[in-house]
């Protein structure tokens, strides 16, 4: 059972945010621990148009990782853990917090900040949670540079070489794709979660009516013609997305042009599913 929050007056009390000079140890993704402290205490005026007064508190990084939880007379928490912006200037890695702090942060001691931490300008807000995170990747660009661009490139090299062959498998998918086949598959199928059963059929009619007219106009169809087909299909898929609330979002956009683009590449006009992307709303 959870103690219920005090009350005063009638309102609810604010939570109260740790005091300035705390110091809190903290995991790291690695299992290593970081240290940071609250440097900087203000109501009000840390976030802009803030018309309830916020408690924020600042917390600075400190230039220190280890396995165990370090002594509060370290001289080395003293020193504050620095990157560099987008214009090439080196600051300290700090962050506004409006909340206590979250469980996995433990508290070690005290440290007063000196007047240059309490100088300290940010415009950096989140919440506790996210500082691990935050911290461990300035600290290993400032210790660990070399390591943490290779890894970077190599994980690179892997999106980039699980989308080129995805391209690859849908493009030999497309390969396959003929008129006769589409017409006969049913569309859409995991939308039923996502989008009313009247939206869904009138989507499956009107990609039905596209696929039978491309049919109609035969092996010897020309460009001219499946672009004002699929012309006039996107044009529906336009008055629908607003007849029913409009349903397309990520999903079913990304469905809807795969859709249109087997369409094209059955008829043997691949470039078409690009030029087709000016035609739609959504």
């Amino acid at each position: 059972m959870k103690a219920s929050p005090k009350k005063t007056k009638g309102k609810l009390q604010k939570a109260e945010l740790p005091e300035v000079g705390s110091a809190f140890a903290f995991p790291f993704p690695d299992g290593r621990l970081g240290v940071c402290r609250v440097v900087r205490r203000q109501q009000k005026g840390v976030l802009r148009d803030d018309a309830q007064g916020l408690d924020a508190a600042l917390l600075l990084d400190c230039d220190w990782a280890g396995s165990s939880i370090p002594s509060i007379d370290d001289p080395d928490l003293k020193r504050s853990l620095t990157e560099v912006d987008n214009f090439k200037r080196r600051r300290a890695v700090t962050m506004w917090v409006f909340s206590p702090p979250a469980l996995e942060f433990t508290r070690i001691g005290k440290i007063a900040p000196s007047s240059s931490n309490r100088r300290i300008e940010s415009k950096t807000f989140g919440g506790w949670q996210s500082l691990p995170s935050v911290a461990f990747l300035a600290w290993r660009k400032m210790h660990d540079h070399q390591a943490l661009m290779e890894e970077l490139e190599a994980a690179q090299k892997r999106r980039l070489a699980a989308l080129d062959l995805e391209d690859k498998l849908r493009r030999r998918k497309l390969s396959t794709v003929n008129l006769a086949r589409l017409s006969k598959g049913k569309r859409f199928t995991s939308w039923k979660s996502t989008v009313s059963a009247q939206a869904i059929q009138s989507v499956r009619e009107l990609f039905d009516l596209t696929t039978q007219k491309l049919i109609a106009l035969g092996p010897s169809r020309t460009e001219k013609q499946v672009a004002k087909a699929i012309h006039e299909c996107i044009e529906r898929l336009n008055k629908l997305d607003r007849k029913f609330g409009y349903f397309i979002c990520t999903e079913e956009r990304e469905d809807l042009c795969e859709a249109i683009s087997q369409l094209v590449h059955a008829c043997g006009f691949e470039e078409l599913g690009e030029i087709a992307d000016q035609w739609r709303n959504w």
